[in-house]
C-alpha cells in the first residue's frame, strides 16, 4: 500500500508542483482522517447508508493520495455490499488502509 500511495503523491507533485502538493495534502489530511473515522464508525454501527454517503464523498479524491485497494474498499461501501462490508475482516482491512495512507502522507510531508 505504501508504495502506491507514494507513487500517487509523486505523480501529484509532478503534476502540480511541490508547493501546491504540500498545500493540498496539508489541507486534505485532516479531512482524510475524519472520513476514515466516519467510515469506521458507520460500518461498526451497521449504518450502511451513512457509510455509503461518506464513501461517495471520498471516492472522487481518493485516487490523488490512495491505493487502488482503498478505492476498491470505498466502491464496496458505496455499493452497500453488506455481505462484504459487514465483515470484521473487511473493516480491519479498511482501518489498516486508512492508517497506512495517513502515515504515508504524514511521512511524505515531513520529507518534503
Amino acid at each position: 500500500m505504501t508504495g502506491s500511495t507514494n507513487s500517487a503523491l509523486e505523480e501529484l507533485q509532478q503534476s502540480i508542483g511541490l508547493k501546491d502538493t504540500i498545500e493540498l495534502l496539508e489541507f486534505a489530511l485532516p479531512r482524510i482522517e475524519k472520513r476514515c473515522d466516519e467510515l469506521k464508525r458507520h460500518l461498526l454501527a451497521e449504518d450502511w447508508d451513512s457509510a455509503a454517503r461518506v464513501a461517495h464523498q471520498t471516492i472522487s479524491s481518493a485516487h490523488v493520495y490512495s491505493s487502488s485497494r482503498f478505492e476498491q474498499n470505498l466502491q464496496q461501501i458505496h455499493q452497500k455490499n453488506i455481505e462484504i462490508i459487514g465483515t470484521v475482516s473487511f473493516q480491519q482491512d479498511l482501518a489498516e488502509e486508512c492508517e497506512a495512507i495517513i502515515q504515508t502522507i504524514k511521512a511524505w510531508l515531513v520529507n518534503h
